[in-house]
């Protein structure tokens, strides 16, 4: 009878260290890093291969210079400069940040979309955003872009 007591004890032991484990895993999930703002996006980024997106206020973007795009009506890749719009999106594999639309000339109407990760890592001390890239289907030619100062 001791032994069926201790074993019933030592049961009783492991599944509230399951349950609080358990509990715990579930809590440090939820803590999800704040969430990305326009006000976050907004501004302009310059790469590190001489491109430039500039994000405004109203969902417009404008991509500048970007080399390696495939965006093209041929497919090839090529030099990309283009006029879009953007919007702040979520991806559950994928960092935060913008997906992006860019109407292309002999492209069909819906262009070419891909999208802007902006890490949660990128931030600076004061809580700003500094880095990002595309990371969609069309290329990008692995420019990261780094936010332009302000003001």
């Amino acid at each position: 009878m001791r032994n069926l007591a201790r074993a019933v004890l030592v049961l009783f032991g492991v599944l509230v260290a399951v349950v609080a484990c358990t509990a715990y895993e579930i809590g440090v999930q939820r803590d999800d890093p704040p969430a990305l703002r326009e006000a976050d996006v907004i501004g302009v980024w310059e790469g590190n291969q001489g491109a430039r997106i500039e994000f405004m206020a109203e969902g417009r973007a404008r991509l500048t210079d970007a080399r390696a795009w495939t965006c093209t009506p041929d497919r090839k890749p090529g030099v990309l400069t283009a006029e879009g719009s953007w919007t702040l999106d979520r991806r559950p594999d994928e960092a935060p940040g913008a997906l992006v639309l860019f109407a292309v000339d002999g492209l069909p109407a819906k262009g070419c979309a891909d999208w802007f990760e902006i890490p949660m890592s990128g931030r600076s001390a004061e809580g700003e955003f500094r880095s990002g890239a595309f990371a969609g289907q069309w290329g990008g030619g692995g420019e990261r872009y780094r936010r332009a100062a302000t003001g």
